[in-house]
């Protein structure tokens, strides 16, 4: 130890300080924008400043092309200014001049977030000029931020409370209430219609039934999907009517990803074209309806997504005839998801009307149902029925047992087995079918 001034110095101290100076002149440029040390981080971007100046070559541009967002977000104020003034330059110096584009949206949110919020006036003022150049390199990330709003809004909306048909007067007038005061209007009604098919043409259908390679062909769809997933699309049929040919020929694709693009696609053009696309969700319904029967789980999942945006473009009256057929078909897959829908269907939506309509067309499928060779299917018959049964007016059970075939003991059976899923809500149907088939009390499925 030596005193200096006063203060006593240790040898390894110094020491320690100067192999510390030598391992920060080994580290590599990228290195030290990594270091923890304050000043070695403020001096590196400083550097790479004055670098993406002098160099004109690609390949330095391209490894100080990641992470800009969490550079963006440093904490120290020194050090994010010299952030702020590197990404500048990176911006105008780049060797792809006006052909750069910026593609990565969470820089956008932390030049927001992190820079313009700052209590520092040299970093706000840099920030709002790395704005301007972003805003002109940046059209694919403005359009993802636009289609996150979007997006955020159809959440919003959907936490507005549908009203059940088998909910009271009194549960009814408290719904509507609160819907009024939530007052939201549905964007497509506000919505300025987008024309996308000037893009997404005939020679563009032509060329995507050209292709071969399924990967070449799922982005093709994931271009027109995301496209078309905003709150309204202006067209006419000589416009979509070859895309409705193209969805038609994919959903029979042999690849299951070029499958299950092409079953959104027609959802999201029912949502967002609706009433105007009312004769080619007619065409498509049974098409997609069918996809039920697939073995795969992500296909059935999309489907019963894509169909119920189908509803924003048709009426369940429409489609009677094919819901008829799913619910008769051979298929216990088809048959189970074709009820989930109708459930689902009834759950929200459904007038005095479609309820008639639908008990003179279906009714009689669901007593097929209840005889079904697949107890899974005959339990959610009843189950569907059950939950039919609380709507008021909607059928009696002497219009169900009518005609019926069914053996009362195969009917106690499956109520016996049901009624371990059932909620005492529903136990009103199986109660009267015990009574419709003088099942005993005394039988251990009664009791």
């Amino acid at each position: 130890n030596r005193a200096l001034g006063g203060r006593k110095i240790n040898i390894s101290e110094i020491n320690n300080k100067e192999e510390e100076s030598e391992d920060q002149n080994e580290q590599t440029l990228q290195q030290k924008l990594n270091s923890k040390i304050i000043k070695t981080k403020m001096s590196a971007f400083e550097t790479l400043s004055k670098q993406f100046q002098s160099t004109k070559a690609l390949s330095f541009f391209d490894e100080f092309s990641q992470d800009w967002d969490k550079k963006l977000s440093e904490s120290n104020p020194g050090v994010q200014e010299q952030v702020c003034i590197a990404l500048k330059n990176y911006l105008i110096y780049h060797p792809l001049g006006k052909s750069l584009k910026i593609t990565d949206i969470s820089i956008f949110r932390a030049l927001i977030e992190k820079c313009i919020s700052s209590p520092k006036p040299q970093i706000q003022q840099i920030s709002r000029e790395l704005l301007i150049l972003i805003f002109e390199k940046s059209s694919e990330v403005l359009k993802k931020l636009q289609l996150d709003e979007l997006q955020k809004y159809y959440i919003e909306l959907e936490k507005v409370p549908m009203i059940p048909l088998r909910a009271s007067e009194e549960e009814k007038n408290k719904i509507n209430n609160n819907n009024k005061n939530n007052n939201i209007q549905d964007i497509y009604e506000i919505a300025d219609g987008v024309d996308i098919f000037i893009k997404f043409n005939e020679k563009w259908c032509d060329k995507i039934l050209e292709l071969q390679k399924w990967q070449e062909k799922k982005e093709m769809l994931d271009d027109i999907i995301q496209a078309a997933s905003v709150p309204k699309v202006i067209s006419n049929i000589n416009n979509f009517y070859p895309i409705i040919q193209v969805i038609k020929r994919l959903l029979n694709d042999n690849n299951a990803n070029v499958q299950q693009a092409s079953i959104k696609l027609s959802g999201v053009l029912c949502k967002s074209i609706r009433k105007n696309f009312n004769m080619a969700s007619k065409q498509l319904f049974e098409s997609v309806l069918q996809k039920l029967r697939d073995k795969k789980t992500s296909i059935i999942e999309e489907t019963k997504i894509s169909i119920d945006n189908f509803w924003f473009s048709i009426t369940l009256e429409e489609v009677l005839d094919e819901i008829k057929e799913a619910l008769q078909d051979k298929t216990p897959t088809l048959k189970l998801q074709t009820m989930y829908i109708l459930e689902k269907y009834f759950d929200i939506k459904g007038d005095k009307k479609t309820i008639q309509i639908f008990k003179q067309n279906c009714l009689f499928c669901f007593k097929k149902l209840f005889d079904d060779s697949v107890a899974e299917v005959r339990e959610y018959a009843f189950k569907t029925i059950g939950k039919f049964y609380k709507i008021k007016d909607f059928f009696t059970i002497d219009e169900l047992q009518k005609n019926s075939n069914d053996h009362p003991a195969d009917i106690s059976k499956d109520c016996e087995r049901l009624m371990l899923k059932l909620t005492d809500q529903n136990w009103i149907i199986i109660e009267t079918i015990f009574k419709q088939f003088n099942v005993n009390k005394n039988q251990n499925c009664y009791k």
